[in-house]
């Protein structure tokens, strides 16, 4: 499967550079890539308002269904030194219900970015696509 992730430019480039690993979603809905994406699935990085800059292969991915608060606070201890997530972030995802972490491999520039013009204006807006 082929996906777009939507990510703040500060973030890509940390991606980019190799220091950013784990692409982290916590949402209050069911949401996109919530139990969507699979390992090798192809996942472009395209920045938000911006161009797709990058791409990468899903390694391991972790879905988490019933979040509490406290189970928040454990994925951050276990998880940010991958997904370089500021404190005010966390501090606003603790209500979150869903939540998928993605490891990213083999993390490179984008040649050939996938044609998005038949893509909503409502869908680009979103911080994730499927394309398959």
């Amino acid at each position: 499967m082929r996906h777009v992730a939507i990510i703040l430019p500060v973030y890509c480039r940390l991606i980019l550079s190799g220091e950013k690993t784990i692409e982290c979603r916590l949402t209050k809905t069911r949401r996109v890539p919530f139990e969507r994406v699979g390992h090798g699935d192809l996942i472009y990085i395209k920045e938000r308002g911006g161009a797709i800059v990058g791409e990468a292969n899903a390694g391991k991915v972790l879905s988490f269904d019933g979040l509490r608060p406290e189970d928040v606070d454990a994925i951050r201890r276990e998880h940010n030194e991958g997904i370089l997530g500021p404190v005010e972030r966390w501090e606003a995802m603790r209500s979150s219900r869903y939540g998928t972490l993605i490891w990213l491999e083999d993390v490179r520039a984008c040649d050939a970015p996938p044609d998005l013009s038949g893509v909503s204006i409502g869908a680009r807006r979103s911080g994730w696509l499927t394309l398959d």
